[in-house]
């Protein structure tokens, strides 16, 4: 099975989700949000991206981020495992984006391990979004 983030799975490994969204790192310090803000405007500028893919399988959860620079060079990538000792916080967020929150909600996928880590769901309801917290809770508690 070819995946989107080219992560290979092991031969007793199963498929359970794969999310793929621009990657997010929070700070709850006014000052790195201020930088994180105009930063994010050089970078959609200049084409800089930061690509994340979660993959939960049976087994395990892997974040891999895909980091590329002027829209189409490929700077690198890195791929980490995420331990279940290490997350501390695991859920999703609902935020209206338009007309004062009445249409066009906006769902993330957030966990908190040594950041906080968001992945913006495309088209999602309270369902689906509940759905990929559990499934994202149960591959990481997952007996290998």
């Amino acid at each position: 099975m070819d995946l989107k983030s080219g992560y290979k799975l092991e031969n007793d490994e199963q498929l359970v989700m794969e999310i793929e969204a621009n990657m997010h790192e929070t700070s709850s310090n006014p000052l790195a949000i201020l930088w994180d803000a105009i930063m994010g405007i050089f970078e959609l500028i200049l084409g800089f991206s930061n690509k994340g893919y979660l993959v939960m399988t049976n087994k395990r959860v892997v974040m891999i981020t895909k980091y590329k620079a002027f829209f189409v060079i490929e700077k690198g990538s890195t791929l980490s495992n995420i331990l279940p000792h290490s997350v501390s916080n695991v859920g999703y967020s609902k935020m209206g984006t338009c007309c004062c929150g009445l249409f066009c909600k906006k769902y993330q996928f957030f966990f908190t391990a040594a950041h906080e880590y968001e992945f913006t769901l495309y088209s999602s309801t309270d369902e689906e979004a509940k759905a990929i917290v559990d499934a994202f809770y149960n591959a990481l508690t997952a007996k290998a």
